[in-house]
């Protein structure tokens, strides 16, 4: 069964990380807080698993 989430106005963040061991972790933990405020937790690990293979993770 496809996911189906409701509506969302787009909205876009920008990370700049560094190459720092620790910049992965902050990243993740940036976009999941960015993903549940905008109550969007059905996409938090997804996105999460896209942070640190060199793409823009954007929710739209």
């Amino acid at each position: 069964m496809p996911l189906v989430t409701p509506p969302v106005a787009p909205f876009e963040y920008c990370l700049h990380i560094p190459h720092d061991p620790r910049a992965v972790g902050v990243a993740r933990a940036s976009l999941r807080t960015a993903l549940t405020v905008h109550e969007l937790p059905e996409l938090v690990e997804r996105a999460a698993r896209r942070v640190g293979v060199g793409r823009t993770v954007r929710a739209r």
